[in-house]
C-alpha cells in the first residue's frame, strides 16, 4: 500500500531538508549526486553519476532504502548487496523517524550503505 497524499507530501518535505546532509557540495553535483525516489511506502536513495563513456548520460545506483510500516509507525531499514538484492540492516532493523535513518546513513558504522 502506498503512502497517502498527505504522508507523501510530508515525507517529501522532510527528505528535501534531511538530504542536505547526505548530498555532496553543489559544485560537485555534476560529478556525483544523491537523489531519491518514493516507491509505494518505500524511499530509495540513489547515487547518480555521469556515465564514463558519455558524460551526457547518467548511471544510477541504489544504495539505501527505508520502508514505512504503518502498524508500528516505524521505518524498516535496508541496504543493497553487491548481488543487487535488498537486505535488512541487521545492526538497526528499524528507526522511528526519517531523521534517525539519515543519521544512520551518515554514520554508516558497518560500511553497508556507501562503503
Amino acid at each position: 500500500m502506498a503512502l497517502s497524499e498527505f504522508e507523501h507530501a510530508k515525507v517529501e518535505q522532510e527528505l528535501v531538508s534531511l538530504l542536505k546532509t547526505v548530498r555532496p557540495p553543489v559544485e560537485m553535483r555534476d560529478q556525483v549526486d544523491v537523489i531519491y525516489r518514493i516507491e509505494g511506502q518505500s524511499i530509495v536513495l540513489i547515487e547518480k553519476r555521469p556515465y564514463w563513456r558519455d558524460p551526457k548520460e547518467f548511471t544510477e545506483s541504489e544504495f539505501a532504502k527505508v520502508t514505512f510500516v504503518k502498524s508500528t509507525g516505524t521505518w524498516s531499514v535496508y541496504w543493497k548487496r553487491a548481488s543487487g538484492k535488498w537486505e535488512r540492516y541487521e545492526p538497526c532493523k528499524t528507526v522511528p523517524t526519517l531523521e534517525a535513518w539519515i543519521r544512520l546513513l551518515c554514520e554508516d558504522a558497518h560500511g553497508c550503505f556507501q562503503g
